[in-house]
């Protein structure tokens, strides 16, 4: 169990960090299709520092790692 939960730790690292993903803007309905449009593929870290919610601090911290 210990040797999984240390595996799980490094792969969040790799995934926030490294992993971009799609995040949905906007989703339509056009008779019986559904049109979706997403937004350009970003990392969540990437995501956090745009937000803006950062201080400087937790961002240099971020920056660091």
């Amino acid at each position: 169990m210990a040797l999984l939960n240390a595996l799980y730790r490094e792969l969040s690292w790799y995934k926030n960090f490294f992993q971009p993903a799609l995040k949905l803007k906007r989703k339509t309905r056009v008779g019986r299709k559904i049109h979706r449009v997403y937004d350009r593929a970003r990392t969540p870290y990437e995501r956090l520092l745009a937000s803006g919610q950062l201080d400087r601090q937790s961002r240099a911290r971020l920056g660091e790692i």
